[in-house]
């Protein structure tokens, strides 16, 4: 053996964390401070801040998808290696 071994809990407790992490984005995103194009005062700073503002909403929409990717591909690797666990110990305990 090599010594590399995959804990599936870790796997999904790292699911867990960024869940937690998406789940904070989405209900607190900073974009909740921004300030409407015409109380600004300026019209180049206005229209500035709304392509900013729009700009940034699209990386967090980004983010959170990508986010939502990485939680998928760690349970579904989670389920891997615990299935292949399973397998062994079935093939482990059959008689021989």
């Amino acid at each position: 053996m090599n010594g590399f071994s995959v804990d599936p809990r870790e796997l999904l407790d790292a699911a867990k964390r960024v869940r937690a992490e998406v789940d904070d984005l989405v209900r607190e995103p900073a974009l909740k401070y921004r300030v409407a194009p015409d109380q600004v005062g300026h019209d180049g700073l206005g229209a500035a801040l709304a392509a900013f503002h729009e700009t940034c909403a699209a990386g967090a929409t980004t983010l959170v998808e990508d986010a939502l990717e990485l939680i998928r591909r760690l349970e579904a690797t989670a389920a891997v290696y615990t299935g292949a666990d399973e397998d062994l110990a079935d093939l482990l305990r059959a008689p021989r």
